[in-house]
């Protein structure tokens, strides 16, 4: 049986609180549709592996542990919220992640990346430099958008690796976890 995967880094319930109350924030200036994501559906994913068979679980899972082992628990900043993806018309709204802790995870996803290919997990490998961003918001439109960049000033020291399994359903997308490797202390 198939499952569509993705590997990704969950966040804190503290610092959900915390984006929540940013978004509230933010929320009142949209008349227009706009659909705000659930609190649920908020995390930093690292590498999406798309449609995956269930025998591809353990090469997938011995790639992850092979990314963890030597990685330290990676402290995440988040810089500001503003819309996304930068260079091109606008369609969501992001927490985007500050440079710094965008290149130590980096490093991590080239390191699970590579863990991939070398065990056999096909799926599409991205080359371009990692940019941590959370989707909070999606809209179809980029007219008469109102101002929302804001800074947002909070981090959170991650401490694993998660396999999640997206589902999706009328209500909108449902993860799961599959399984968790922690990082090193």
């Amino acid at each position: 049986m198939k499952k569509r995967l993705f590997i990704a880094i969950n966040l804190p319930e503290d610092v959900k609180d915390k984006i929540e109350k940013a978004v509230e924030e933010i929320r009142y200036k949209f008349i227009n549709d706009v659909r705000f994501l659930s609190r649920d559906n908020w995390h930093i994913t690292i590498t999406f592996l798309g449609d995956q068979d269930d025998k591809s679980l353990p090469a997938i899972i011995q790639s992850m542990k092979g990314a963890t082992s030597g990685f330290q628990q990676p402290i995440i900043r988040f810089a500001d919220i503003d819309y996304g993806p930068k260079g091109k018309p606008p369609r969501m709204i992001w927490l985007n992640g500050a440079a710094e802790s965008a290149k130590d995870l980096d490093v991590l996803k080239r390191n699970l990346d590579d863990g991939l290919v070398e065990n056999g997990v096909i799926f599409k490998k991205e080359r371009r430099h990692f940019n941590i961003h959370i989707t909070l918001a999606r809209f179809s439109f980029s007219e008469d958008l109102p101002v929302i960049k804001s800074d947002f000033k909070t981090s959170f020291q991650a401490k694993s690796l998660d396999m999640m399994e997206s589902r999706f359903l009328r209500s909108g997308a449902e993860y799961n976890l599959l399984q968790t490797m922690a990082f090193k202390l």
